[in-house]
């Protein structure tokens, strides 16, 4: 398969109840069976009312910028790396590091990746092994929230999943939702032969029926799709990953969901409906990845897959993702954010090419 090295530029934009921004994130893509690294990041954050934020639990402000990101992106890469009571990244000899954006843009790697298991932000590779922030194959960082003044009522902080505007001392903020878009569609060449399932159709019975993709067959996709974000808060038990995508497109998982729906497998779970989406055999990544590579991957366990979150609201407007909360008691708190390519998310195929807004909007 030909190495095809993509560009692609996301940026990410924060609202933290008023407008924050990181932005002007640049990654360099290569195909599967190459590697991905960092180029290089602009990061800025700036707190809302009612709080303050920091990435060292210290030094708590209204405005986040570039370094503080990066330095929390790089402490979390090497564990020996510690924050001084000046917010400077010191390591064990306590030495100032100076060098933390070259650390970065020489170590990050963002390879296709998956979550597995009863943890939602366990990640492993497409084989089925562990991978640890140490590696660099993914982007991890801590942000610190902390109450601006005294709590007289508990204060959750959702990610914030629709347009509205909040009001504070006579002035209006416009918040944006949550989102994730790409500049537009990319059209990929297959290297190997690809199969997915028909999700529409007006006969219900051929929904879930495969379609085959051959070598040298072209498809669309949108390299957002597979982006994924992870947040966790281990103090509240908080343990999500969401899926801001335009629809599921080719598939989000590789399942073994076929041996909990075949009534003849001791495995056979009457309580499952069959989901095409989450079939292996059907899923658009494990069939192309195991042609191009000519492996036997192993499907992930079924019941063992961490579900995504693909709506921020309720049918009430009301948003579900919980980032944490503050109260009289508890007046700071931790909310960890991971980001990822989901490698079995078909819209990984060498399509990480366009560029990128990822916007995570907050509100009480």
């Amino acid at each position: 398969m030909k190495n095809l090295t993509k560009k692609l530029f996301l940026s990410i934009i924060t609202i933290l109840l008023t407008l924050a921004t990181f932005a002007s994130v640049t990654y360099a893509w290569m195909s599967l069976n190459s590697e991905a690294w960092v180029e290089g990041m602009e990061f800025q954050a700036t707190g809302g009312e009612g709080f303050l934020i920091s990435v060292d639990d210290n030094n708590y402000k209204s405005n986040l910028t570039k370094s503080d990101i990066i330095k929390a992106i790089v402490k979390k890469y090497n564990s020996e790396y510690v924050f001084d009571e000046n917010g400077d990244l010191i390591d064990r000899y306590h030495n100032i590091i100076n060098d933390y954006e070259e650390i970065m843009a020489n170590n990050i790697k963002l390879l296709p990746l998956t979550s597995y298991g009863s943890d939602y932000m366990v990640l492993t590779n497409l084989a089925g092994s562990l991978i640890d922030i140490s590696e660099g194959q993914y982007i991890e960082f801590d942000i610190y929230f902390k109450a601006s003044s005294q709590i007289r009522n508990d204060v959750t902080i959702y990610l914030n999943g629709s347009d509205r505007v909040l009001h504070s001392d006579g002035i209006d903020y416009q918040v944006p939702k949550t989102s994730v878009l790409a500049a537009k569609s990319d059209t990929i060449t297959l290297s190997s032969m690809l199969t997915t399932y028909l999700k529409e159709s007006n006969d219900p019975t051929k929904i879930g029926e495969a379609i085959i993709k051959n070598a040298g067959d072209e498809i669309t996709v949108n390299s957002h799709n597979a982006l994924r974000l992870g947040i966790s808060n281990e103090e509240e038990d908080i343990r999500t990953i969401v899926e801001i995508a335009d629809e599921l497109d080719l598939g989000s998982y590789a399942t073994n969901i076929s041996d909990y729906t075949t009534s003849s497998n001791p495995l056979y779970d009457a309580n499952i409906g069959y989901e095409a989406k989450y079939d292996a055999t059907k899923n658009a990544m494990f069939t192309y990845y195991n042609g191009l590579k000519n492996v036997s991957l192993t499907a992930i366990d079924y019941k063992k897959m961490p579900k995504t979150i693909t709506n921020l609201v309720d049918n009430d407007g009301n948003n579900v993702v919980n980032i944490c909360t503050l109260t009289s008691f508890k007046d700071t708190a931790k909310a960890t954010f991971k980001l990822w390519l989901e490698g079995w998310d078909a819209d990984s195929i060498e399509g990480i090419a366009k560029a990128i807004t990822v916007r995570l909007s907050f509100a009480q």
